[in-house]
Parts: C-alpha cells; sequence; structure tokens
C-alpha cells in the first residue's frame, strides 16, 4: 500500500507539471498573439489613415485627370508601404510560432547580392548612391537563398534609406573558417551613435534618421535581419564607427540550418 500510494503521488505531481506547464505555454502563445495584434494596429493606422485622407481630399475636389492620377499614385506608395511592413511582421510571427521551412542549397553570395541590390538601383542612381559589391568571386555559402536573400534585401534597404545624397553603401564577404562565411553591409551618413545601435535591432525603434525617410521606416528591417539570422543558424550584429559608417554583420554558419 505505502508504494501504491508513493506512485500515486508522483504520478500526481507529474500530472499537476504537465497542466502547470499547458498554462504557460498557453499563456505564452496567447501573449504573443496579442503582440501581434498590437503590432499589426500600430504599423497599419498611419498609412490607411494617410490613404483615407488622400482619398476623401480627391473626392470632395474637383479633380483634372493628372491631379487625380497624383492621388492614386499616393495611394499606390502608400499600400506598397503598408504591404512591405505586413510581410516583415508576418514572417516575425512565423518564426515566433516556429513555422518557417528552411532548405538548404550551396548559395554563390556575389550574385545573389546582386539580384537584391537590383530593385533598388534606380532609387539609388537619383540620389546620386554609390553602390559596391565586393563579394568575392565564387565565394558560396550554404543557407537557404530565400530566407538569405530576405537578409541582404534588408540590409541594402536599410543602407539606401539611411544613406544621404552622394553616400556609399558596399557589401563585402569572407569565410572566416569553413563553412562559416561573414558578410557585411556598410552604409556612410550613419547618424546614429553607439549606443543606438543595440536599440536599431529592437521592433518599432527609429532613430532620428528615420524622419527624413518619408515614413518608410518602420522599424521592423533590422529586427527581421536578426530574427532570421538566428533562425538559419548564425547571428547578425552591428556597429557604427567614428566616421559616421554604419555596419551589419552576418555570421552564417553552414549546414547549421535547424
Amino acid at each position: 500500500a505505502g508504494l501504491l500510494g508513493w506512485l500515486f503521488w508522483r504520478y500526481l505531481g507529474w500530472v499537476q507539471g504537465q497542466v502547470i506547464q499547458a498554462q504557460e505555454d498557453l499563456a505564452v502563445c496567447v501573449e504573443r498573439e496579442r503582440h501581434f495584434t498590437d503590432d499589426v494596429a500600430h504599423e497599419l493606422r498611419n498609412p490607411l489613415a494617410g490613404m483615407r485622407s488622400t482619398i476623401d481630399v480627391a473626392l470632395r475636389t474637383d479633380h483634372e485627370t493628372d491631379e487625380l492620377r497624383e492621388s492614386l499614385g499616393d495611394c499606390s506608395l502608400i499600400l506598397e508601404k503598408m504591404e512591405s511592413r505586413v510581410d516583415r511582421l508576418l514572417m516575425l510571427a512565423r518564426l515566433d510560432g516556429k513555422r518557417v521551412v528552411f532548405k538548404e542549397e550551396t548559395i554563390e553570395l556575389a550574385g545573389l547580392v546582386e539580384d537584391c541590390w537590383r530593385p533598388l538601383r534606380e532609387e539609388a542612381t537619383l540620389r546620386d548612391i554609390v553602390f559596391e559589391n565586393r563579394v568575392p568571386a565564387g565565394l558560396t555559402c550554404v543557407s537557404d537563398r530565400g530566407c538569405l536573400a530576405i537578409v541582404l534585401a534588408n540590409l541594402l534597404e536599410n543602407g539606401v534609406q539611411h544613406a544621404g545624397v552622394a553616400q556609399r553603401i558596399w557589401v563585402t564577404a569572407d569565410e572566416e573558417s569553413r563553412g562559416v562565411v561573414r558578410v557585411a553591409v556598410a552604409n556612410t551618413g550613419c547618424q546614429l551613435e553607439a549606443a543606438d545601435v543595440p536599440l536599431a535591432f529592437d521592433k518599432f525603434w527609429r532613430g532620428n534618421g528615420a524622419l527624413d525617410c518619408g515614413g518608410r521606416h518602420a522599424g521592423l528591417g533590422l529586427p527581421l535581419v536578426r530574427r532570421l539570422t538566428a533562425a538559419l543558424g548564425g547571428e547578425a550584429s552591428g556597429n557604427v564607427d567614428e566616421n559616421g559608417v554604419f555596419t551589419v554583420s552576418v555570421v552564417l554558419n553552414g549546414s547549421s540550418i535547424p
């Protein structure tokens, strides 16, 4: 009877522990869902208000065709910003829920950098921003191409948003050890202080320079870079030097995708 009683209480304790763990897991899920809902509401409120204001003005006034086209163009730009922000929020949510499926492949880095830069080339040219792809030809890494493209595209876009007119952006890469590759994206004209760099990887944090980005900077690019790089088995870090050069380094540990 003593042994049976001891086993019963041990089993009861185990069940209670499982129930408590399930309750804690549920609370975490609920809190994560609440944060995601808050994030979406926060990011969509201002663009929606801007689009509604543009439409209201267009409807109340007799416009010529060119003016209406301009109003529609403004709405299109707002929708483009919203789409970008929603895509980043959804990726962050999928990473939180471990719902991103990775596929390993060998990636030629210089070519991937060129692919990620191509959509930004026109804007950079208009602002006289000089871009240099210094990644050695033939340097490869093993990772998920689509996810790594998101990382590089966000870093390059961040550089374009924060580099002033006639500034520079460049990408370097080297193999630190067998299978470990470091990719660095740098831009001049950074307005961050050294103490601000860790904050730049927090969701929705905006430095003073964000005010000059026409509302495009949502404070989601660098957080996504860090989270996605970690999910790929690597790490991302940033620094700013005394000359105002902001550099984000991404270390990729080959074949380490979970």
